[in-house]
């Protein structure tokens, strides 16, 4: 039976006047010119942070090729409950400035597979409309439906 395959490619772009790390996702080789399966301002730490965080099944290979990271197994439902895991934690970081990528990670660890589908599912949809600020809209809905950023700001302010 033959691996399947994920590519997780890394780079740098432009936003207005800064240059931010770009996470893009594709879900067989890399096609210059085409539109990645999904993409978010998040580096290459953060996602292997999260990768580990997610306790993924042992079946599942993340292997670190430079730019790239290749996520692979023999079964088709375990590499892409990762490839979903990945677009939830990492669609969820895009505008959010108060929230720790550790705590996002955690949540998205215990996600069951269908909020982890839905919420894949509607990152996807943004991305496809393409604008980040539709995919920071679907993001900010699930920090607040999770309390995310409301913790922290609650937090913030019984330090003052």
């Amino acid at each position: 039976m033959d691996k399947i395959y994920r590519v997780i490619a890394f780079g740098e772009e432009e936003v207005g006047r800064r240059r931010v790390h770009v996470m893009r996702i594709w879900l067989g080789r890399p096609v210059k010119g085409a539109k990645p399966f999904f993409e978010a301002e998040v580096n290459k730490e953060l996602v292997k942070l999260a990768l580990k965080k997610f306790k993924l099944n042992p079946a599942v290979e993340v292997e670190d090729r430079g730019r790239f990271l290749l996520l692979s197994g023999e079964r088709l439902e375990d590499v892409d409950d990762a490839v979903r895991k990945l677009i939830v934690f990492s669609g969820a970081l895009q505008g959010a400035e108060g929230a720790s990528a550790e705590e996002l990670a955690a949540l998205v660890r215990h996600m069951g597979f269908v909020e982890s589908l839905f919420w894949s599912s509607r990152f996807l949809d943004a991305h496809e409309r393409g604008t980040r600020e539709d995919v920071e809209r679907v993001a900010k809905a699930l920090r607040i439906l999770y309390r995310i950023e409301e913790e922290r700001a609650e937090k913030r302010e019984q330090k003052i």
